[in-house]
């Protein structure tokens, strides 16, 4: 057998046995504590979530496991013939500083827009005295004058009370909100909008009724023009024949009279009718629209969506 038959040979050989090796196929297992995780092979995306992978082929790898573009596992492996690897994914500290400085924008602007609870306080003291003993000095014997004198001796107890005087919501930790803002704000994030919708129903109630209160005040406001013009002609009538009455200057004495009496009369007929108008009061709207219990739930459930819609872990705080 000449030189070049056996160079064939090997070569027919090695190209079989490399043949056969690609043939085989090797598998991961991936076992993660983190949901919804993506799976690159040699930086090729193959897939989220992926628990198996039977078709690798028998040689190195690049495994790389990416979560919320941090990257949690990156490793060479390799698989051996029909080799089956498994690897586990820990939610460990240095992943988790890991994350955490690849969500600093999110984590900054959770923080700015994170709903708390803002009280105002005071403390009420109570003070009270228990008297202990109370000496009678008799100035004679088995008589008590009235004046004696005493010792009164006692121990004073004080106790202070907190008491929360006013709640509201604070967005960021600085920024007060009031009830309809935050709920506003949380019909945006969680599409729940029953409170918000039902503000803006009882406001527009308010609006209504103030509507027509104004067109109503507004008649009566004419009506006290009027009846104030005639008692005020009244008033000055009365006065000026009482005057002309006691000290004749420039009307005889009937036409002061008159002048006097028609006064009188007109002044006192537009005093009553004055008198009995009201303006009707008008309507604000209320001052809380949630109550504390509520309030603390609403916030509860605010502050999740808006981790989820960051992206950002429910342990973040």
């Amino acid at each position: 057998m000449n030189s070049k038959a056996i160079k064939l040979i090997v070569v027919l050989i090695l190209s079989f046995t490399k043949i056969f090796a690609q043939s085989e196929m090797c598998s991961l297992y991936i076992y993660s504590e983190f949901d919804n995780y993506k799976v690159y092979i040699d930086d090729i995306f193959k897939g989220s979530n992926l628990k198996k992978i039977d078709s690798i082929t028998c040689t190195e790898h690049y495994i790389k496991i990416m979560y919320e573009d941090v990257n949690v596992f990156s490793e060479i492996l390799n698989f051996k013939s029909n080799e089956v690897k498994k690897i586990l994914i820990k939610k460990t500290k240095e992943i988790e500083e890991k994350f955490l400085a690849a969500k600093a924008k999110e984590i900054q602007e959770y923080r700015r827009r994170k709903i708390s609870i803002g009280v105002n306080k005071k403390y009420i003291t109570t003070t009270e005295v228990a008297l202990n003993k109370y000496d009678f000095k008799p100035l004679f014997g088995n008589y008590y004058g009235l004046n004696y004198s005493g010792n009164i001796s006692g121990v004073q107890f004080s106790e202070s009370e907190e008491k929360i005087t006013d709640w509201f919501f604070i967005e960021g930790g600085y920024i007060k909100l009031d009830d309809e803002t935050f709920l506003k704000n949380y019909c945006n994030l969680t599409n729940n909008c029953g409170m918000y919708n039902q503000i803006q129903e009882d406001k527009k109630k308010v609006d209504e009724y103030n509507k027509n209160i104004s067109k109503i005040n507004k008649k009566r406001n004419t009506l006290i023009g009027i009846f104030a013009f005639f008692w005020t002609i009244g008033l000055l009538s009365f006065v000026w024949g009482f005057i002309e009455v006691l000290v004749p200057m420039f009307l005889d004495p009937d036409m002061a009279l008159n002048l006097f009496i028609g006064g009188l009369i007109i002044s006192v007929a537009f005093l009553f009718p004055l008198i009995g108008i009201r303006l009707k009061p008008y309507q604000s709207y209320r001052e809380k629209w949630v109550d504390l219990k509520d309030a603390l739930k609403l916030i509860d459930e605010y502050n999740f969506a808006l981790k989820k819609q960051l992206n950002l872990p429910e342990n973040i705080d």
